[in-house]
């Protein structure tokens, strides 16, 4: 009987693991079609909805398997975004140096940071009751992700700003930046706006979401599964 039981909570466990990720990658997938406003001109989102999941899937089934949620998110982020990171490769004309911490920073850690909302996990799901707990969770996560996408900015790409790009108007304003010793203060800023808009909408969307994650989840008793 408990071998039973033991089988029951592990397919349920697999399960709930797999919509995690099933969740994610719709999520991510369509959502340039259906809120097309958030996608930016020069590629990537002000806001993914899949954080929201990713950030989840860590608090409420802890570090391992929101590792695990985001590594398989990974795989489809890199599929996903082949032809563009090529491009930027060929765009920027990136040895393979600077393409893997391009890689490397906007990527791979910016994406695995996400899992470490698992920290603060607990079985007993009382992380969603505790308002203090999500918001210093989600700003340990989202600064980790800004903090990625500054320093790639400017190790990689601001690197690579030169005299023969001034004849597009963005590039002779990033091109003044480099050639002012400006070009960490702009990343910072650019940053740091970017980091208020996850932190603020995801702060919303998630004291929103957990008392109706945390009703499911003891109606379903999930905090009977190890996870």
């Amino acid at each position: 009987m408990v071998k039973k039981q033991t089988g029951k909570f592990i397919l349920r466990k697999i399960i709930i693991i797999s919509i995690f990720i099933s969740m994610s990658i719709m999520l991510d997938y369509f959502q340039k079609w259906f809120l097309p406003f958030l996608t930016l001109p020069f590629g990537g989102q002000i806001f993914k909805l899949s954080f929201l999941v990713l950030f989840l899937s860590g608090f409420v089934l802890g570090f391992k398997n929101g590792l695990t949620v985001n590594c398989f998110y990974i795989l489809f982020h890199l599929l996903k975004s082949y032809a563009y990171i090529i491009s930027t490769k060929e765009v920027y004309q990136l040895g393979w140096f600077y393409f893997s911490l391009t890689l490397l920073f906007d990527y791979l850690i910016y994406d695995l940071s996400v899992s470490l909302s698992g920290l603060f996990y607990k079985n007993d799901f009382n992380q969603l009751k505790n308002k203090k707990t999500i918001l210093i969770s989600l700003f340990t996560v989202v600064f980790l992700r800004i903090l990625s996408t500054s320093l790639s900015t400017y190790f990689v790409y601001f690197q690579r700003i030169n005299p023969s790009q001034k004849d597009l108007f963005f590039w002779r304003f990033l091109y003044s930046l480099k050639e002012k010793g400006q070009a960490w203060e702009f990343c910072l800023f650019f940053s740091s706006f970017l980091f208020i808009i996850y932190y603020v909408i995801g702060s919303i969307l998630i004291i929103f979401l957990a008392p109706k994650l945390e009703y499911v989840l003891e109606k379903y008793s999930l905090e009977k599964i190890n996870f």
